[in-house]
């Protein structure tokens, strides 16, 4: 089994997703699943976004999830679900929380102009920002300053 590298995440909408891109996440998907191309990108396109994870030397897709940011009232409480589809992780990147990291980012990026509910701490939210988006992780032990997971077009 080849040696696993740190990995850059990226979230997408999927409307913006390129014909190369999804060829790519295409071949990743059909070592996993075994589907017609039409029907996969047709459920991939009725999600609001895609979270591509890649080695951050390779530059090989190494996961992918569909993304759907949900506002719901339950018991009168309004909430915020983050809700995963269609996740493929690569043999060496399962069980390295990648979709947790990923939710915490979407959190934070989201946070300012969102009224999310109170925290029940007494850091204040922009104090939360800030720390829970500078996180950084090694990929062997998911603790350390070996990479740093970023969300745009920056990576």
């Amino acid at each position: 089994m080849a040696r696993m590298e740190s990995v850059r995440m990226r979230m997408l909408a999927t409307k913006a997703l390129t014909v190369e891109l999804l060829s790519e996440l295409w071949d990743f998907t059909t070592r996993f699943v075994e589907t017609d191309r039409q029907t996969w990108e047709g459920k991939l396109a009725a999600h609001a976004e895609v979270i591509v994870y890649r080695g951050r030397n390779s530059g090989e897709v190494v996961g992918m999830a569909a993304v759907d940011f949900l506002e719901v009232t339950h018991e009168g409480r309004r909430a915020h679900i983050i809700f995963t589809s269609s996740v493929l992780l690569d043999e060496r990147y399962r069980g390295k929380n990648l979709l947790q990291r990923a939710g915490l980012s979407a959190f934070c990026a989201r946070g300012s102009g969102t009224r999310w509910p109170p925290s029940t701490g007494s850091s204040t939210r922009s104090a939360t920002r800030a720390t829970c988006c500078s996180r950084t992780t090694s990929p062997s032990s998911g603790r350390g300053p070996t990479s740093r997971y970023r969300t745009g077009s920056g990576d």
